[in-house]
């Protein structure tokens, strides 16, 4: 997963991560070696839980990012700071919602609390949306002449 040498530099679009960010635990040698393989103006898209969120506060320390797998948390600060820091431009956090029909999310409880029974019944289908703290972070990699500056103002 950290070996990127098989795709050429500058040859994406753009490159999209999950809640992989999170589970890195050098997060800004990742981000470098992918801002490479972008072609000037490229997009980077993250989605990344949110160590600030209402859910966060709310759950306090059962708020299940915190564990072992999740080395780096991260909010909109930290993660403006990190891809300016990875070379990208343009960094723009928000906060994310998912959308979930209410028929998952009732037989999703159902069966947290022990009452299989509710899959027999007709429910609606129409989804809605949910805040569960995640981020939505798109961040650009530099343009040609932004790129050409940079290696011109390093060669003095």
């Amino acid at each position: 997963m950290t070996d990127l040498s098989a795709v050429p530099d500058g040859s994406i679009g753009l490159a999209v991560a999950v809640h992989v960010l999170d589970h890195l635990l050098d997060p800004l040698a990742m981000l470098t070696a992918v801002r490479a393989k972008l072609r000037p103006g490229g997009m980077l898209m993250l989605v990344t839980h949110d160590e600030r969120s209402a859910l966060r506060r709310v759950l306090g320390a059962r708020w299940p990012a915190f564990c072992l797998q999740h080395p780096e948390l991260y909010n909109p600060a930290t993660l403006q700071a990190l891809l300016v820091r990875a070379g990208f431009t343009d960094v723009a956090v928000t906060p994310s919602a998912n959308h979930f029909p209410i028929d998952f999310l009732a037989r999703q409880a159902a069966q947290a609390i022990g009452v299989p029974a509710l899959g027999r019944l007709p429910l609606p289908k129409r989804a809605v949306r949910l805040r569960l703290g995640n981020l939505l972070t798109f961040a650009a990699a530099p343009d040609q002449a932004a790129v050409e500056r940079t290696r011109l103002e390093s060669a003095t």
